[in-house]
């Protein structure tokens, strides 16, 4: 009758199927993003990049759509860019830090740094350096991300006791570079960021300057399924597909917020529990 009861998984080494039969199944198994093959058909604006996540391969909205679900969003929207080292695109909301394009220029304050990447390809870049001081290695928050994050990319980590120095260490103009800082060092006297509205940590860097670099890659797409107030996956007719629920990035406009998505999972919890055995189960 069009119920799902289960799901059936094959057992990569013998090729043996196993079905599991339930009285609901929950597709939480993230977005697309590494699926190229559906890259090239929903996103092929983004499907030349490299990507970040490895396991959201579209497997649920593959299964969604194969169990009579509709799916939103899926064509030409937009997919979240990132840097390929993640946590060094958020050191800006914890130290001063200072985004510069291969041309030697800003291109965006640096406490909104997750925005980086898309910002790079909108100036017609694929990747940027994050040159920060001693003050990011100090800083609690982030002193032990700056560590493990420097010692693993050695490849595109470099100090220099001058920015003439670490602008021919990272292959940027060195004039332009030059005039970048002393802008940069003008805004903070002034106390206003007038070029991108650098509220957070507007301060000096001083030597020796540390820079590590940073290559776009895509990191989350949206398109997807939707659910109903019950948690329930929606099919073509906008009724609900008995059995089968969804929460996380395999759920339209989700955005890339984890919260958002741990907030989905909570709630569909919360619909088990009232559909299954009531609020103590």
């Amino acid at each position: 009758n069009g119920a799902v009861v289960g799901a059936r998984f094959q057992d990569q080494n013998t090729g043996e199927y196993v079905d599991i039969k339930a009285q609901a199944t929950v597709l939480a198994t993230g977005c697309f993003i590494n699926n190229q093959e559906m890259m090239v058909e929903y996103e092929p604006a983004y499907a030349p990049y490299g990507q970040l996540v490895n396991y959201s391969t579209g497997d649920g909205q593959l299964m969604a759509a194969a169990a009579g679900a509709q799916l939103f969003n899926m064509y030409e929207n937009y997919a979240n860019l990132m840097g390929d080292i993640p946590n060094a695109t958020t050191w800006g909301y914890w130290a001063p830090i200072v985004l510069v394009l291969p041309n030697g220029k800003r291109f965006i304050e640096a406490a909104q740094s997750p925005d980086a990447a898309q910002a790079a390809v909108d100036a017609g870049y694929r990747e940027w350096w994050v040159i920060f001081d001693q003050q990011a290695f100090d800083a609690r928050c982030i002193s032990d991300s700056v560590n493990k994050n420097i010692n693993s990319s050695a490849d595109v980590y470099h100090v220099a006791d001058t920015i003439e120095e670490l602008a021919e260490k990272i292959d940027v103009p060195a004039e332009q570079l030059v005039a970048t800082f002393a802008r940069y060092n003008e805004l903070v006297d002034g106390g206003e960021d007038l070029d991108f509205g650098k509220t957070a940590h507007l301060k000096k860097l001083a030597a020796p300057y540390h820079a590590l670099k940073e290559n776009v890659v895509r990191y989350k797409t949206i398109g997807g399924v939707i659910s109903n107030d019950k948690g329930l996956v929606l099919d073509e007719a906008n009724e609900p597909i008995p059995g089968l629920y969804s929460c996380g990035a395999v759920n339209t406009l989700s955005s890339s917020s984890v919260s958002v998505c741990a907030a989905q999972g909570y709630f569909v919890g919360e619909c088990l529990c009232e559909a299954f055995g009531g609020a103590e189960a």
